[in-house]
């Protein structure tokens, strides 16, 4: 105790007739049983004493050890530090809300992100003043229900509509679990959520979605116009064979036969095993004419 703070305290109240309290303060001890100088914690308060003549004769202790309280809030500082680095691995957006009003007592990167806020600006706080623009969308009630009933709720491609600070809108889709948390009286009081932003996917799906209907269309389309070809097609080979005049249909440079009607095959004496043959090979009789 030698030159330590408490010595000081002690010698200050003493002098100068002060009143000095101390919170949860670090005190090295010694412990002679093991030999050991151990660190506790303790709230005093440091008071001088009077004789009656009114003079500083000594001065009053009044002190309550804390160390207890102390280390279990050092142990939970680092489990809950060690917690944060881990969700903060996690690939998914994760929060954990507490209680009836829906408090954020943990949250991560990616959900900070999501959110557009700041650390500072969600921990401790109720989850429907950090995002107000949610109160009609159904999380809220979504997270009460699974804190009462210890049902967990998994929804895909949920819409989920923020209003940003110029009043534009945002709207994104996520896949997000809610998982009901017990306190250490087992009493459930809180809700994991863990979630996945998957805008890019459900605007890549409706594009795509569009596009095959689109696709789907011009193919019904198609089909109309091949059927109505196709009809053509009939009814002109119909026209073609029945006309009454003789028809022939020659096709490129050395005017190869593509179709004959009857009436020109009867013309030129020949059957149908000329289609597909030049007109000098089916009639080469008419070589030295001027056709």
């Amino acid at each position: 105790m030698i030159g330590s703070k408490v010595e000081k305290s002690l010698h200050r109240v003493y002098n100068e007739g002060i009143s000095l309290t101390f919170t949860d303060d670090l005190v090295p001890l010694s412990n002679i049983e093991i030999n050991k100088i151990e660190e506790r914690y303790f709230s005093y308060r440091i008071v001088p004493r009077t004789n009656e003549d009114g003079a500083i004769d000594g001065v009053i202790i009044f002190t309550s050890e804390v160390t207890h309280e102390i280390v279990n809030k050092l142990h939970l500082e680092r489990t809950s530090n060690n917690l944060n680095q881990i969700i903060n691995m996690l690939p998914a957006s994760v929060v954990i809300i507490r209680y009836d009003n829906l408090i954020v007592e943990m949250i991560n990167d990616s959900n900070l992100s999501y959110w557009k806020k700041t650390r500072d600006e969600v921990i401790g706080k109720p989850f429907l003043e950090i995002l107000p623009d949610l109160a009609d969308q159904p999380f809220a009630g979504q997270l009460r229900k699974v804190m009462e009933t210890g049902e967990i709720i998994d929804v895909k491609e949920s819409p989920v509509i923020f209003t940003e600070s110029d009043g534009t809108i945002r709207e994104t889709f996520v896949d997000y679990t809610y998982q009901p948390l017990t306190g250490l009286d087992g009493k459930r009081d809180g809700v994991l959520v863990m979630s996945f932003e998957i805008t890019d996917r459900v605007h890549a799906q409706r594009q795509l979605e569009k596009y095959t209907n689109q696709l789907s269309k011009a193919n019904d389309q198609l089909s109309v116009l091949i059927n109505q070809l196709s009809k053509s097609e009939s009814r002109f080979k119909y026209v073609f064979q029945k006309a009454p005049v003789a028809i022939g249909l020659l096709r490129g440079r050395n005017f190869i036969i593509e179709s004959a009607n009857k009436k020109i095959l009867e013309v030129w004496g020949k059957t149908e095993s000329i289609i597909g043959l030049t007109l000098a090979e089916a009639l080469p009789e008419i070589q030295d004419q001027p056709f």
